[in-house]
Order: structure tokens, then sequence, then C-alpha cells
């Protein structure tokens, strides 16, 4: 039988087309993952487990500092009150399930954790210092190294959940998992530390952990 080149022209074209949606699927399975697994006697949280917690168990965020410090920065719907033992924290979020905690140091997070019973208490460990390391902060003043493949774009749109884009919670979970596997932690501020962090650390005072 003599091979045609117009058949083998089609034939090949049609197996690129095949991998092509073949690839595009498994890149989008590899790259789905699931958000960091928590345990109810967990504590204190890293950023993204505080994150995952929030968007998958509807967590209660009850900041505790001061108002000052409050006002400077706080996580994204979070509740002011200023001083509250660990009876008037839980109490902010009876009926509502979770509740995680933003104390002032991670000292004053784990006693009030270890007063308000730890099976739905936790705290922000590195309180919003960590938060808005990860969240405000640009990478680049902290690393030289680029941040791994697909760690942008699912730190926008973790960005866009908790700026009040509540459209696609399932997307919101797996950016989670995704920054929370990358391995990559700009709150360990990697790198040298230019002068220009001064500022970021004057405008979050009260939210190192201690």
């Amino acid at each position: 039988m003599r091979f045609h080149q117009g058949w083998g022209a089609a034939a090949l074209l049609s197996l690129a087309t095949a991998y092509a949606g073949v690839s595009m699927v498994a890149g989008r399975s590899a790259r789905a993952e699931r958000p960091p697994e928590l345990r109810a006697d967990d504590a204190a949280l890293d950023v993204w487990r505080a994150a995952a917690l929030v968007v998958r168990d509807n967590a209660v965020i009850v900041d505790v500092r001061s108002k000052e410090h409050f006002d400077l920065y706080h996580l994204p719907s979070s509740i002011s009150a200023p001083g509250a033992g660990a009876k008037a924290a839980v109490a902010a979020a009876e009926g509502k399930g979770v509740l995680l905690l933003v104390a002032e140091t991670d000292k004053d997070g784990a006693r009030l954790v270890a007063e308000g019973g730890p099976a739905k208490v936790h705290y922000v460990k590195d309180g919003v210092r960590a938060w808005y390391l990860a969240f405000e902060v640009p990478i680049p003043l902290f690393t030289d190294k680029p941040s791994p493949y697909g760690y942008d774009e699912a730190l926008g749109t973790l960005r866009g959940w908790f700026r009040g884009d509540r459209s696609d919670r399932s997307k919101a979970l797996e950016a989670v998992g995704i920054l929370s596997k990358s391995g990559y932690e700009p709150t360990l501020l990697q790198g040298r530390k230019p002068a220009s962090t001064t500022s970021a650390k004057k405008k979050i005072a009260g939210g190192c952990g201690g």
C-alpha cells in the first residue's frame, strides 16, 4: 500500500490536536491542589492554613489587638474586639462555627486558645505581619528568586476572594493548596532585606508573633 501524504498530514494533525487536549487536561489536574489539612487541635496556623480555614469553614475572624493597630491594618472581614478575653472572643463566633483569632503576639493567641477551648479556636501565627507580607507586599522586595509556576495566579485568585469575589469557593481553595505547597514563603523574608521594608514594618506594628 502506498502512503498518501495528505492522509499522513491529516493523521499527524489529529494526533497533535488530541495531544494538546490531553496536555491541557493533564496540566489542569496537575495544578489542582487540595488545601492544607487541619486538625481540630491545631492552635497556631500559618497564613495559608488560616486562609483555608476562612475559605473552607467560614471561620469568624476576631481581632483582639488595640483599635489603633486594627485601624492600621487588619484581616478582611475581621471583627475588632480590643482586649477581648477568651469568652468574649468565642461569643463573637457563637453559632457560626470556627473562630480564628488575631492577637498582638503569638503568646497572647496561644493563651486565648487555651482558655477558649482548642476544638474550634485557632490563631494566626505571627499575626497580621504574616498576612500583610503574604498578601500585600510585592514579593521581589524580599527575595531574588522567582515565584514558582502558578504562584502568582493562585495568589491573585485568593486575593480576589478575600476582597469580595466569592463566586467560586473551589477555585479559592485550590489556590490555597497551590500556595501552601509551593515551598515559597515570603513571610520568611528570604534573601537580603532592603531599607524599604522599614515602612512596611511600621505600618503593621502590633502584629508580630512573640
